[in-house]
């Protein structure tokens, strides 16, 4: 069951506005009213009629929520707007545009330029000048339609109403168009759709909004049953189906049906719809008991529940109508129960599938005000069925609420981020440019391999023929130091792979490829490199690094040379700063990072209107993802305190010159995240986001560093890791020169020859550290397994 928005009666409203044909002109002598006032007239008379006011009370000026005016009858006055005017207004606003004059305004002028509104409604009947086609039918409620990012569309519970999608629409916010169905049958008069009637009504109402894929359908309990047929339907028509979304639908089983049906006194879902239209989360004390009405014959307790909403509510509205609202979700709740009996499951292969479950039972602690605590299905894994049928992937989220109040806080804010994540497209990538990008850059590992089987060959390490010698003593022969033997070792590792040597147990030997590799000169060199950036310009920026780490590579493993004084050749940062900010790949990841930390201090200064967002970056270096997440961030430069660290100052102090007048809410510190926060002047608990771009791999044990990550953060705060998920030789072959780059000491949660971890080895550090909901960001259409480079996005417990 859902969320009730409320029911009303066409018939009877239509017929209970005498002012309306007075404003409109119907009555002998009256002057017609056109515009904007004839708009502001008719909205009137809807909410005199509705809220039961007079005139001499009502202030056009006034908010409409001093009047009564919530979830419940925004839904309502949306319903009659749409029918009245006919247009597609949203919910939304009502909250925008929240006094009769505002909202007059914001219709005439969105909805009626430079043409005026009909002149009454048996007048539109007879013309209807944008015509049927162009109105939605009223089972459908326009939550928000401003955005212009992915449109979901969202089928009710058992008891038939909408207005609990109004919650989830205000955390998503603005840019996402969120449309939500209310049941035929909420109105205690008309018929309810059977299922394949609501199937193909709901289908048509959908391609009314938005006519081709791809489609995010979302159903609550029962409604994720009609939610999974709407999207087999509108894949049978040749639709494609982005994501499927299910708020704990319990599967149509019999274990199901002997537990829920009769496992609860059918008499508890009157409790929850009285209550509910008392907002007992705003108003605990209003709450109805079954004390209340237990002195009655079960056949009048209905009656009596809507006498005492109406009184204890103190809204302007008559009895009749509380009790309309209460008769139309209790009898569409049975005829989803019939439904529910009757409907055979069947494999879905049309997408995969977000399950939002519920860990509190059916009815827990958020009901026990008005009604016992009860888990009907425990011990029963009820996802498992949906998981056997679904082809794709079924991602469950458990979220610590019970069955009803599963879209409330606290866990409202954490299922809109799953959903949003469903929703968000990724940044876009020119899909040419990135493919010439990969060719590009296998080229330029093939030319790094080339160069490293060059230095080995001219350093004498192998015999000049393909007779094989002993690994050690060719480290021997290199003099290589003992913090470089990983470095050497993941050389060799190349070398073998490449085909330049072959590899016998723990003896090497040169391959006729090594004895022919190489390069006769420096000249050749710089030739060969300058030929290569030529016909790959892409990588253009990577070929300087790359030439001159492995000119020296062979001195660095010897400690001849310091890797910080080829890297950064006289505290240079010239050789590494446009690798973190001038390709497309680094580019696409930059703005991941950017848009995972904008979204979550977006719902966060939404929810906590008075609070500031502390955001931590970890690790910033040359600031090349600091950019993207500072301009991202600067909209909301009075709700954000953002802090730019590194262990190292002197990046610090360059930041501080780059960044510092532009984005002001940003302060500038050395941190090491290896250490605790406190000792380092943060209290510890206080972020709401930490931010960590290609550095967390370089620490020495990462369940250290992420136990510190965690140390930062706010219970429910997120960390966003950008890292590689995959060994490239491109990175050995240039930062692999510094000892940094080998300092981990938990090879078993690394990847092999390298301190970089997979998505796997992600996960389970995360899960060890105390962070949960861990998501994978990377390229669309790639499993997380496979990512080569990914956004990680993990929340604290």
């Amino acid at each position: 069951m859902s969320l009730p928005s409320y029911a009303f009666d066409r018939t009877r409203y239509w017929f209970t506005a005498p002012e309306r044909r007075v404003a409109q002109g119907d009555v002998g002598g009256e002057e017609t009213l056109t515009g904007e006032p004839y708009i502001r007239a008719v909205l009137r008379d809807i909410l005199l009629d509705r809220l039961k006011l007079t005139e001499d009370v009502f202030d056009e000026n006034q908010p409409l929520q001093d009047f009564g005016v919530d979830s419940i009858l925004g839904a309502l006055i949306v319903q009659v707007v749409q029918e009245e005017f006919e247009i597609q207004m949203p919910v939304t606003a009502l909250i925008e545009y929240p006094t009769l004059r505002s909202l007059s305004g914001y219709i005439h002028s969105e909805y009626f330029q430079g043409r005026e509104p009909a002149s009454g409604s048996a007048a539109r009947r007879k013309d209807r000048g944008r015509g049927d086609a162009d109105r939605l039918p009223p089972e459908l409620i326009p939550v928000n339609v401003s955005g212009t990012r992915q449109p979901s569309f969202w089928v009710h519970g058992a008891a038939g109403y909408s207005a609990w999608f109004q919650n989830l629409s205000q955390v998503l916010g603005p840019e996402y168009p969120v449309y939500a169905f209310q049941a035929r049958g909420t109105d205690g008069h008309s018929m309810p759709h059977t299922l394949d009637e609501m199937v193909d009504h709901y289908v048509d109402c959908i391609r009314r909004v938005q006519p081709t894929g791809p489609y995010v359908i979302g159903g609550y309990s029962f409604g994720g049953i009609p939610a999974m047929e709407i999207a087999r339907r509108l894949q049978e028509q040749g639709e494609t189906i982005r994501h499927l979304i299910m708020f704990d639908t319990y599967p149509a089983a019999q274990e199901v049906f002997d537990r829920h049906f009769g496992g609860y006194d059918d008499g508890f879902l009157q409790f929850y719809l009285a209550n509910y239209f008392l907002k007992l989360d705003e108003n605990p004390e209003l709450a109805i008991r079954p004390d209340d009405v237990s002195h009655l014959p079960p056949n009048l307790r209905l009656v009596e529940m809507a006498r005492l909403a109406k009184e204890r509510s103190g809204k302007l509205l008559d009895v009749e109508d509380v009790y309309r609202y209460l008769r139309g979700g209790l009898e569409c709740s049975a005829h989803a129960e019939g439904i529910y009996q009757i409907y055979k499951m069947r494999p879905y292969d049309a997408s995969d599938v977000l399950f939002l479950r519920a860990l509190d039972g059916f009815t827990g602690r958020s009901s026990q005000m008005y009604w016992r605590a009860q888990n009907i299905l425990e011990g029963y894994d009820y996802v498992r069925p949906w998981q056997d049928i679904v082809a794709g992937e079924v991602k469950v989220v458990e979220l610590d609420n019970d069955h009803l109040s599963l879209l409330e806080e606290p866990t409202l804010s954490i299922a809109a981020k799953h959903i949003e994540s469903v929703l968000r497209d990724p940044p876009p990538l020119d899909a040419d440019r990135y493919g010439d990008f990969l060719t590009s850059f296998a080229a330029l590992t093939e030319f790094g391999g080339r160069l490293l089987a060059d230095r080995f060959r001219t350093a004498g390490v192998l015999p000049a023929d393909t007779s094989t010698v002993p690994v050690s003593q060719a480290r021997t022969r290199l003099a290589v130091q003992d913090r470089y033997d990983r470095l050497f070792r993941a050389s060799l590792d190349i070398l073998v792979r490449d085909g330049y040597l072959r590899r016998v147990d723990d003896d090497l030997g040169a391959t006729e490829k090594l004895l022919v590799a190489g390069f006769d000169s420096e000249d050749e060199v710089a030739r060969r490199a300058a030929e290569l950036v030529a016909a790959h310009p892409e990588i253009g920026d990577y070929v300087p690094l790359l030439v001159t780490c492995q000119a020296a590579v062979l001195e660095v493993m010897r400690g001849d040379r310091e890797a910080t004084e080829v890297i950064f050749p006289g505290g240079s940062m010239e050789l590494v700063a446009e690798l973190y900010k001038g390709n497309i790949q680094t580019e696409y990841y930059n703005r991941l990072v950017a848009e995972q930390v904008w979204e979550h201090v977006r719902h966060f200064t939404r929810r906590f209107p008075l609070s500031t967002a502390q955001v931590f970056e970890v690790g910033a270096g040359t600031g090349g993802t600091s950019a993207y997440v500072l301009e991202a961030l600067a909209p909301n430069v009075n709700r954000i305190r953002y802090f730019y660290t590194d262990i190292g100052a002197a990046f610090v102090q360059a930041a501080r010159s780059q960044f510092a007048t532009q984005y002001p809410f940003t302060e500038f510190t050395p941190y090491d995240i290896e250490r605790a926060p406190a000792a380092q002047g943060f209290e510890p608990h206080s972020m709401d986001v930490v931010v960590a771009s290609n550095v967390l791999h370089t620490t020495r044990r990462m369940r250290v560093t992420l136990d510190q990550c965690r140390a930062l953060l706010k219970p429910g705060g997120i960390v966003v890791i950008n890292e590689l998920s995959q060994r490239l030789d491109y990175n050995t072959l240039t930062f692999g020169l510094t000892p940094g780059w080998w300092l981990y000491e938990d090879e078993d949660v690394r990847i092999d020859g390298s301190p970089l971890l997979s998505t796997q080895q992600w996960r389970a550090s995360l899960r060890t550290a105390g962070f949960d909901d861990a998501e994978f960001h990377g390229l669309a259409g790639v499993p997380d397994d496979e990512h080569a480079q990914c956004t990680i996005v993990a929340r604290a417990v």
